[in-house]
């Protein structure tokens, strides 16, 4: 038997730049201002990388979950960037 169609969790996410380097982005839920240089809020790279380190997170607690494992009280990942210059 088919299953009924069930429609895609959507999100958006809006950025809107007021000003040259600055940026003010909103889920809904919160605001985050960032800049290209990071001297006002956060930079780009870095909640890129944030999202890598919550993906990461995320999976191991799954895993972790899916498999029983108890008493894994938290998750820390670390994620660096090298930059040349």
């Amino acid at each position: 038997m088919n299953e009924p169609f069930v429609a895609p969790h959507r999100r958006t996410v809006s950025v809107t730049s007021s000003e040259r380097g600055l940026f003010e982005f909103t889920n809904g839920a919160v605001r985050v201002q960032s800049s290209r240089d990071g001297d006002q809020g956060v930079r780009a790279v870095d909640l890129l990388l944030a999202s890598l380190a919550m993906c990461v997170a995320g999976t191991v607690r799954a895993y972790a979950e899916h498999h029983g494992v108890d008493g894994l009280a938290r998750v820390t990942v670390d994620v660096t960037r090298s930059e040349e210059r």
